[in-house]
């Protein structure tokens, strides 16, 4: 809670509630900063929350933080989850050589409007998000990847995957591909509705890049890969995605600014399937 400058190595915790856990109150009156934080070569599981989590207490800023080395084994919401639900700031976070099973949520990212904070909190930022070489399996019952920001100035910011391998559960029918419902005052993977997608969902996020990643399931499942509403723009290098049977695309763009898929396969080598709705391809600036 409200802490800068902290250095955790070669833990291992078990929770029944979150495992390993940074948020920042108003407890005292003011927005704390908090930062600098480092943590290395630890195992986390949490029964029944999240594993390693920027949570709903977020008042005061949060910038530079490093997560290397980490085995995440169970988390009944989000593996590697970051919320700003009450105003604040959060950037410049690094996620590197990870593993995640048995999570409900694998990645979570959500601007909320809650604004608990006693001063009159606006409406947070995310931005400057890194995930390198990450493995991660989801478990019933599966929420989609997501990142999910605001609109008008609050969109996601800056986030890059490179080497980010995901495998969900699968096994859902198609669905309407217009956004899900969110309860912005909550922070839960599930305060967003059941995403149209399956393996990433992206909502108000601007400048996104997916570099020698993955998505795949476990059963058949009937949704698009990838759905991208708003914000932009958003590139896929060397992405692929598992084609269900009778999934109508892989991957979609509603009303996006700028999209761009190269090198980009099916799990059996085929181009992916683009449907774009007040969408254009732009790769040449991206």
């Amino acid at each position: 809670m409200s802490t800068t400058n902290v250095t955790v190595t070669d833990a291992n915790i078990s929770a029944n509630d979150d495992a390993l856990v940074f948020t920042s109150d108003y407890a005292l009156g003011a927005k704390l900063l908090n930062g600098h934080v480092t943590v290395t070569n630890s195992t986390l599981s949490a029964r029944c929350c999240n594993a390693l989590m920027f949570d709903s207490e977020t008042c005061g800023d949060f910038s530079d933080y490093q997560f290397q080395g980490i085995k995440i084994t169970g988390a009944n919401k989000s593996g590697l989850g970051m919320v700003s639900m009450d105003g604040a700031t959060i950037s410049d976070v690094h996620y590197r050589d990870i593993t995640v099973t048995g999570v409900h949520s694998p990645i979570f990212q959500k601007i909320g409007t809650r604004k608990r904070c006693g001063n009159n909190p606006g409406v947070g930022h995310i931005s400057n998000i890194t995930y390198d070489n990450i493995t991660a399996t989801g478990s019933n019952p599966s929420a989609t990847p997501t990142l999910w920001g605001k609109s008008g100035n609050n969109h996601i910011n800056g986030v890059t995957f490179t080497n980010v391998n995901i495998t969900v559960p699968g096994g859902s029918a198609a669905i309407a591909t217009a956004p899900p419902s969110d309860n912005a005052t909550a922070y839960d993977p599930t305060s967003v509705g059941t995403r149209p997608s399956y393996g990433w969902y992206l909502h108000n996020a601007d400048n996104i890049h997916f570099n020698r990643s993955s998505v795949k399931f476990a059963t058949n499942d009937h949704r698009p890969a990838v759905i991208t509403y708003g914000g932009g723009p958003v590139a896929f290098d060397h992405f692929t995605a598992q084609r269900g049977s009778d999934s109508a695309y892989d991957t979609g763009f509603q009303t996006v600014n700028g999209y761009c898929i190269s090198n980009s396969t099916n799990t059996s080598g085929g181009a992916l399937r683009v449907n774009a709705t007040g969408s254009t391809q732009q790769c040449g600036s991206m």
